[in-house]
């Protein structure tokens, strides 16, 4: 694990994870209704295709960034220099594979009900500085154009929290929902989603308040007159020589905690019964999950005084060897040691409205708002987003294309093919064939439902 701990897991997370965000974007505003809408906002619960609804299993993987294309990530020879070389501003990476696993969603009268399962895993980058990044790479030059050859010296000045952080879970979804109230060709319903959360794994790495000077040698890359904070949590057992976390990442642990999610709807209908217009409003992840006695979080002060020198380059092992060996300098002070973890879910604001003026055109827009500071080290990313998607549907087969603006990457482009409740598509593959997109991703999926139509 050469170079320095936090560098690594940067290049980790971009090697390890296939390829974006928001699960499902196109796909959860069509006109065909099911449990992924659900998901979107539990008040679509009353506006299912089917009396009953059945998803057999959904799949999404993605990679967002906002230095290297997709192009650079499958041809480049060394991804982590080439994209700090390629930043030009603090580097963001966020990936995410999403399991929407077997569900199913009932309506019988005013209400319906539905059960889900979801599983989870993020890896994300946040806000790393590039010019720390390149010089602890030993790419002084690239770094800045002030440092004097002769000393090989950085200075180092970044209050944001540079955050490193890995997160897995699964979760137990029981919705509700119902009609309030139908007058002529509209109708307004609400809906809430309980979800339990079983936490399989959370680490973070966070650097907040950083200021110091960087010295190179020929021999080592030292640390000194440097001042900051860092917080360093992660789970038990966690398998993290050399950043292989794919064992300890997929074991499921208790329940570990409940968040909710709740909205409404409002459909006005044409002559024909089909929708003309479907809008609606929710509120998710309100909550998170908290991890006891298998999970370690201690904050550090950082204090390294001048004509001291501290080595990042020679840091190995496991996260509990890389902390003795922190403690073992008197560099670094233990400040905040928590007996358990409370990891917090990003609450976020999801609006939408669908326009259906014919059977055969559909589009709808898309807003995603985060309410929480994604800086903070025991928050889980998300992206902030806006999408909107037209859509031809020919009777059961339908051809949409998101067009969307992502926090992390900017503009993307995709496609997306359904037929009945098959669907394969992408969210940035029409960009990322005749542009420089930074964001790569697919998703595909099956579902069956059963009873009359909506």
């Amino acid at each position: 694990m050469k170079k320095f701990l936090l560098l690594g897991f940067v290049g980790f997370t971009i090697q390890n994870f296939s390829v974006a965000q928001q699960p499902f974007i196109g796909l959860q505003n069509g006109p065909r209704k099911g449990m992924i809408s659900a998901q979107m906002n539990p008040a679509e619960l009353t506006n299912l295709t089917k009396e009953v609804e059945v998803n057999l299993f959904s799949a999404h993987t993605g990679l967002s960034n906002n230095a290297l294309s997709f192009q650079d990530v499958l041809n480049a020879d060394d991804i982590l220099n080439l994209a700090l070389e390629r930043a030009n501003k603090p580097f963001n990476l966020r990936t995410d594979i999403a399991f929407l696993g077997p569900s199913a969603g009932f309506k019988t009268g005013k209400w319906a009900f539905g059960v889900g399962t979801q599983a989870y895993l993020k890896a994300d980058v946040v806000d790393l500085d590039v010019t720390l990044g390149r010089a602890l790479l030993g790419d002084f030059d690239a770094a800045s154009s002030t440092i004097s050859t002769a000393e090989n010296r950085i200075a180092l000045n970044y209050p944001n929290n540079q955050r490193f952080t890995v997160a897995g879970w699964s979760e137990l979804d029981l919705m509700a929902a119902r009609e309030i109230i139908r007058v002529g060709h509209q109708k307004l319903g609400a809906g809430i989603n309980v979800r339990f959360i079983f936490p399989s794994v959370y680490a973070n790495m966070g650097l907040s308040g950083l200021w110091g000077t960087l010295v190179e040698d020929d021999f080592s890359i030292r640390l000194t007159d440097t001042f900051g904070e860092l917080n360093v949590a992660y789970s038990h057992p966690f398998d993290t020589d050399e950043f292989g976390f794919e064992e300890s990442m997929f074991r499921l642990g208790g329940l570990g905690g409940v968040a909710l999610d709740f909205g409404a709807n409002y459909t006005l209908e044409r002559d024909n019964g089909k929708t003309l217009l479907n809008a609606g409003l929710s509120f998710k992840n309100i909550g998170g999950m908290s991890f006891r006695g298998n999970q370690s979080n201690t904050t550090y002060s950082v204090n390294i005084p001048e004509g001291e020198y501290f080595r990042v380059d020679d840091l190995n092992g496991s996260f509990e060897e890389i902390e003795e060996e922190l403690l073992n300098t008197g560099y670094f002070e233990k400040i905040r040691d928590p007996n358990r973890t409370r990891v917090n879910f990003p609450t976020m604001i999801n609006a939408y409205a669908e326009f259906s003026p014919t059977n055969l055109f559909h589009v709808s827009l898309f807003l995603q708002q985060r309410l929480s500071d994604e800086t903070s080290n025991i928050l889980i990313t998300h992206q902030n987003m806006v999408v909107v998607t037209p859509r031809i549907v020919l009777g059961k087969f339908q051809i949409y294309s998101p067009w969307s603006h992502f926090q992390v990457a900017g503009i993307n482009g995709g496609l997306g093919l359904q037929f009945g409740g098959f669907f394969v598509g992408s969210h940035s593959i029409v960009t990322g064939l005749i542009a420089d997109t930074r964001q790569a991703d697919i998703h595909l999926g099956l579902s069956w439902g059963f009873g009359n139509s909506n």
